[in-house]
């Protein structure tokens, strides 16, 4: 690992690029999605305490923390060509600090899953394990991975479509319609958006060797490839459309809606302020509907109306 100059900062700015390095809006919707798929999946049915909910929420925003932050350790020489106004090329913390952190962060999450298990919150009692797979994922992805590309996308992706595998599965040995169609619609939808990050990080990328779509067919390609991926994960939703309440329909239209705006906008010439908009289409778009579902499910489950 490389030394670098830390800029000496307020400690104020300080304390605030440790909550910049874990990406929050990114680990919220991480925790959102296993409680989504909790609740959708029949946790409200079968009396499952809140107390699993919050652990498995914590679980889940850690260990996407913790991946964040690896991110940003092994990605310290690309991005100060990207992305120099981030918190490690800035200055405002070490690598060194950050690779504590992440580790901290990490155990923690970890810790969270062994709870899990020994409360016997659920059907299979192996969270800790899946946790530290998981964890031991995002790393080879940011270490190796990602380098890849493609591949590394999948990699990316899949580990949100283990989300919702995970909160349903794991809960009863079952597997709810409306938990996994929305799996495969996130694994679609964020496989997009990491093609076109790929657009957003092209420079940095080609000087540093990681193969994207971007770097290896070139813009266009990845913005064609990124917006058939968000047709086809829109494709998928009326599939389970109908297993949805009122709340949770509108939630999920306005969420196709943007998810085909953002495939509408990377067929036209790419440009890194339009990949940039489609980009975080999709990150808010996930926070939208992972709410709406959620209240849906609970109103439904409470039988409210």
């Amino acid at each position: 690992m490389k030394s670098e100059t830390i800029t000496h900062r307020p400690l104020l700015d300080h304390f605030k690029a440790y909550f910049h390095l874990i990406r929050l809006p990114n680990d919220i919707a991480i925790a959102l999605s296993l409680m989504v798929a909790l609740v959708v999946g029949g946790a409200l049915e079968q009396g499952v305490p809140w107390k699993a909910y919050a652990l498995v929420a914590l679980a889940g925003f850690l260990i996407s923390a913790h991946g964040m932050v690896v991110n940003d350790v092994i990605d310290y020489e690309i991005d100060k060509i990207n992305e120099p106004q981030r918190v490690l090329p800035s200055g405002l913390i070490s690598r060194r600090e950050a690779l504590i952190y992440a580790i901290f962060l990490g155990a923690l999450g970890i810790g969270m899953a062994v709870l899990i298990d020994y409360y016997g919150y659920f059907a299979f009692r192996f969270s800790w394990l899946y946790a530290i797979f998981h964890a031991f994922l995002i790393d080879l992805y940011n270490w190796k991975l990602k380098r890849a590309g493609f591949l590394g996308n999948l990699v990316v992706s899949y580990a949100v479509f283990a989300l919702f595998f995970y909160s349903d599965f794991f809960m009863d040995k079952d597997l709810d319609l409306l938990a996994t169609g929305f799996g495969v619609v996130g694994f679609l939808a964020n496989t997009a958006r990491e093609v076109t990050k790929g657009i957003l990080d092209v420079e940095g990328d080609s000087l540093h060797g990681v193969k994207t779509i971007a770097v290896l067919f070139g813009t266009r390609v990845a913005g064609f490839i990124s917006a058939s991926l968000l047709f086809i994960s829109v494709s998928i939703i009326p599939f389970f459309f109908s297993k949805l309440g009122v709340i949770g329909k509108i939630g999920i239209f306005i969420f196709a809606t943007g998810l085909f705006l953002a495939g509408i906008i990377g067929l036209t010439p790419p440009t890194r302020k339009k990949a940039r908009i489609v980009k975080y289409i999709i990150l808010y778009g996930f926070l939208e509907v992972l709410i709406f579902l959620l209240a849906d499910s609970i109103i439904r489950g409470l039988k409210l109306f």
